[in-house]
């Protein structure tokens, strides 16, 4: 039994990282069209909102609301469609209202929320007031660009299309080396595979658009991210990844931040989870599901395998040579985590730095289900610390 045990662990914790992306990338694809196929047309261009959520950003929120304006005037420029920008205030109390309003002869709306309610409640507000036929959510502290409009329209030309998320590119500065960046890649690599195969699972929370129609009933208990996605698949349309759409933030500060950002994503992502779980449509959509529970099940699942695969290795590796090579793999791997934890100078090393990060991560998740376990739920956090 432990030799069976150990071995699905560590099937699991193979199928999470690197088989379900392999069958995306061998799998031939659930529908028609390709990349390119679906944002061709010429239907005209459309009327978008943009969202910007804010929650005591007084010293983000002016060059940010600078930028959504320059790309504003670009795009209605350009096209001759309209856009516009709203800022969400999730009830700010150091200024940033004020900031806010200053830009109102520009025609910038702030709408504030009456009191703290979280990221989703006063984004949902925000969309009842919105008057573009796509709304665009993004984070204060992200760049995404002068041209993001005129890139993003073109994909809701195909009917097909319920949302678009963009491409997270984290930048680091030049004395601080985060894991951050690598998860992200490989986070954008698994999301393109989806989007060819058939759709994304989960959307961009610092950058993406969906058909205003979807956020007239919007959520407020879960992440909008994933609540706006599965709304879409729910009316039979699909989230894609925009290759084109490069959305660029700043990389937190610390490791420690980084634990932090993670234990609240993955507690708020399973509290979603569970909560989609009764959506009728998942049981006649089984490619859906099954991309679903790989691409978030299976991942949360992983620091529990790690636990299983780590006690069950130790009577094996004295069983056979090859065990042996296997267990003492896993704890060179250990160690190098260890070391990168007690010595941060070693972490700009990459033979340190991923198994730092991978254990990390996965200590995060573990925290995120013991909170879980215990009921907590988190609605509102103060922002991560990310450099403007």
């Amino acid at each position: 039994m432990i030799f069976l045990f150990t071995l699905l662990s560590l099937f699991l914790i193979f199928y999470a990282y690197f088989g379900y992306p392999l069958l995306l990338a061998v799998l031939p694809s659930v529908r028609t069209g390709d990349d390119e196929n679906r944002v061709e047309g010429d239907l005209g261009w459309i009327d978008i909102t943009v969202i910007v959520t804010v929650h005591n950003e007084v010293a983000a929120v002016e060059k940010k609301i600078l930028s959504v304006l320059e790309m504003i005037n670009s795009y209605c420029a350009e096209t001759g469609a309209t856009a516009e920008l709203i800022v969400a205030s999730d009830c700010s109390d150091d200024g940033s209202d004020d900031v806010v309003e200053g830009f109102s002869r520009k025609g910038v709306k702030l709408v504030r929320t009456s009191s703290r309610g979280g990221k989703e409640n006063a984004q949902k507000l925000a969309a009842l007031d919105a008057k573009g036929e796509v709304i665009f959510f993004t984070d204060v502290r992200a760049d995404v660009g002068v041209e993001m409009l005129q890139k993003i329209a073109p994909y809701f030309r195909n009917a097909e299309v319920g949302a678009v998320s963009t491409t997270d590119r984290v930048v680091s500065s030049s004395d601080h080396v985060s894991g951050e960046s690598l998860y992200v890649r490989y986070e954008m690599l698994l999301r393109k595979l989806e989007s060819k195969f058939n759709s994304l699972v989960g959307l961009s929370g610092s950058g993406f658009a969906v058909r205003r129609k979807f956020c007239e009933n919007m959520r407020s208990d879960i992440p909008s991210d994933f609540a706006l996605l599965l709304q879409c698949r729910e009316a039979g349309l699909i989230g894609v990844h925009g290759n084109n759409l490069e959305c660029r933030y700043e990389a937190v500060q610390t490791e420690e931040q980084e634990f932090t950002r993670k234990v609240r994503t993955v507690l708020r992502g399973i509290t979603a989870f569970f909560q989609s779980l009764d959506i009728s449509f998942l049981k006649s959509d089984p490619v859906f599901a099954w991309q679903l529970i790989s691409h978030k099940f299976c991942r949360w699942l992983v620091p529990w395998c790690l636990i299983v695969a780590g006690i069950g290795i130790v009577p094996m590796m004295f069983r056979g040579f090859l065990y042996f090579l296997f267990g003492f793999g896993m704890l060179v791997f250990f160690a190098l985590a260890a070391l990168g934890y007690f010595r941060p100078e070693y972490r700009k090393n990459m033979i340190v730095k991923i198994p730092l990060f991978f254990l990390n991560t996965n200590l995060a998740i573990l925290f995120a289900w013991i909170k879980y376990f215990r009921g907590e739920r988190q609605v509102s956090w103060p922002p991560s610390k990310r450099p403007a």
